[in-house]
């Protein structure tokens, strides 16, 4: 099926993201629900808020009162309420003259298709949509990916013209139809489409189609891939910017070598926005953020009413803390793409650091709602909410975020900790019960050099929350630094079995290395590296016991990665020297 994209008007999670408090205000304005209509109205805004339990209630009270109510059966059918194709075949039946039934169950019978005489009923369903509305994009894009599985390439391709001409700002129609004239044999096309895409809505990974079965692939198997094609097709810009895309990926870190391609690649193609926006963010990492900022704004003069790029612009005005330009260029950003989900989140830490944190909450609200993975967009909230001085909230967020990424602390600055322990103590005089609050000033202390006050304070967090491994791998760091090893291996090895989360494996890989157990410690970080292969911290632990155990091969791997995320450790380059002496 079609990619519906982030630029996408019509997937269901981002626009109930964008529309949320409207929906909140609806039902706070609805009168008290007396008929079906009003029953099945409330049922679809507490489906869009994504309060599923109370919506399949709501639609099951629409349809006692009237069992003919299309809009019911869909909408219940559309929330999961109803799991077969029955709810919307009467909900085509009783109301016959809506566009939408049908293209929702020729979708939804297209995703299921196996074979030709499936992919024929859907594409019957979609059909019947469009001759009631024949502007429907996604009835157009679906009966586009039935007519190309059926074989009829041209018809697909007229559907998705017809659908750019009514829908010109979509970059996911444009993704789709790259797809297909690619898999028609017209490579200038599928360029071509991307870049239009491109101009939309960033992101190169859909260059990674012209692989065919490869493009689900990691970076590193892709890089290789473009190694070869690059090989027979030297100057070929795109794909140089593709690789370089790949490089610059966690798993493969060769900045200079993403440097060098997204270089040739604006040499070869001086006059493409994207390709020196791209360029710019290799030489953040890899070079001065002088010449970073040249490169984008090169691409913001080529492209001057394109959003991602002016939010690029941004995102680096803000890291150099040019704030004020860094907030125009987001605002210019989001006016042209207010899709975008990290011109919101970046716009935030701008906002946040010039004071301004009850705007930074709802601008990362809206970003955490689109992006709910983006642990950055979690701790800016943390530390907004902290701002507001909403202590509870921001523990609830700084657990979210530590969650995905455990570099995210209450307090990583040591002249700032004081004030850190203050608020948590606050927040326990209001709420003595809350856990988090308990577990982050252990952490605290431990990190203030008072692992005795981390101990009693981990009591309190485990009586609250017992069943919580990360609580019981932080009791372990405590009595670690007391000198108390056997008890925090113990501690570790219960966390582990609780909550196998990698910074457990982490620490307890780091515990036996200190017992001189290198092998078991290995193991442990081999593990941690599995579970979170973007973190510095794990690859370069892992790459100095693989090299005290004279695995120099594996070690060069880890320690070569950990300063690809991490150039300011030295310790780590020193390291990978004697790896490759």
């Amino acid at each position: 099926m079609a990619n519906v994209g982030r630029s996408s008007r019509y997937d269901r999670r981002r626009h109930a993201a964008f529309a949320a408090r409207d929906y909140e205000r609806a039902l706070a304005a609805a009168p008290p629900s007396v008929d079906a209509w009003s029953w099945a109205r409330r049922g679809r805004l507490l489906s869009l808020l994504g309060r599923r339990a109370q919506a399949a209630r709501a639609f099951t009270a629409a349809l006692a009162k009237d069992r003919g109510l299309a809009a019911a059966h869909a909408w219940a059918w559309e929330a999961g309420a109803q799991k077969s194709f029955g709810a919307l075949d009467r909900a085509i039946i009783n109301d016959a003259r809506c566009p939408v039934w049908p293209a929702w169950r020729g979708t939804a019978r297209l995703a299921e298709a196996r074979g030709k005489s499936a992919t024929t009923a859907a594409l019957r369903d979609l059909e019947r949509s469009l001759a009631l509305d024949g502007g429907f994009a996604p009835a157009l894009a679906a009966a586009a990916v039935a007519q190309s599985r059926l074989g009829r390439s041209r018809a697909a391709l007229n559907l998705l013209d017809e659908a750019l001409r009514r829908h010109s700002r979509e970059a996911w129609l444009y993704r789709l139809r790259a797809r297909l004239l690619l898999a028609a044999g017209e490579e200038d096309g599928f360029v071509r489409d991307l870049e239009e895409g491109l101009a939309l809505d960033e992101g190169l990974g859909d260059f990674a189609k012209i692989f065919g079965e490869m493009s689900s692939y990691s970076p590193s198997r892709l890089a290789a891939a473009a190694d070869r094609f690059l090989a027979k097709r030297p100057r070929v810009f795109w794909m140089l910017a593709f690789r370089g895309d790949c490089r610059r990926s966690p798993e493969v870190n060769d900045f200079a070598g993403a440097v060098r391609d997204f270089e040739e690649a604006v040499a070869l193609r001086p006059d493409c926005p994207w390709a020196w926006a791209y360029l710019s963010r290799a030489r953040i990492t890899n070079a001065s953020p002088a010449s970073a900022l040249e490169a984008i704004d090169r691409a913001a003069a080529l492209a001057p009413r394109c959003g991602w790029i002016h939010v690029w612009r941004g995102e680096l005005l803000r890291r150099l803390g040019r704030h004020g330009m860094a907030l125009r260029e987001f605002n210019a950003g989001l006016k042209a793409d207010p899709d975008y989900e990290f011109g919101y989140a970046w716009r935030a830490g701008t906002l946040r650091v010039l004071g301004r944190s009850a705007e930074a909450v709802a601008d990362l609200t809206l970003a955490i709602a689109l992006d709910p993975a983006y642990a950055w967009s979690l701790n800016e909230r943390s530390l907004a909410l902290r701002g507001l001085g909403r202590i509870s909230e921001a523990l609830e967020d700084l657990d979210a975020a530590a969650a995905r990424d455990p570099k995210y602390v209450w307090c990583e600055d040591p002249a700032a900790r004081p004030r850190a322990l203050q608020e948590l103590d606050a927040e326990l005089r209001r709420d003595p019960r809350n856990a988090r609050a308990w577990s982050w000033r252990g952490d605290a202390n431990i990190r203030l050099g008072d692992p005795g006050a981390a101990l009693a304070d981990l009591r309190h967090a485990i009586a609250l929350a017992p069943r919580q491994g990360g609580l019981r791998a932080l009791r372990a760091r405590a009595l670690d630094a007391l000198g108390r090893r056997r008890e925090a291996l113990r501690e570790l090895d219960l966390a582990a079995r609780l909550s196998p989360r990698p910074e457990t494996f982490l620490w307890r890989g780091l515990l036996k290395r200190g017992l001189g157990r290198l092998r078991e410690a290995l193991s442990d970080l081999r593990r941690a590296a599995r579970l979170d292969r973007r973190s510095a911290q794990i690859l370069f632990w892992k790459g100095e016991v693989e090299l005290s155990l004279g695995l120099k091969r594996s070690a060069r791997r880890s320690l070569s990665s950990a300063v690809g995320m991490d150039r300011g450790n030295d310790r780590a380059r020193e390291l990978l020297r004697q790896a490759y002496s």
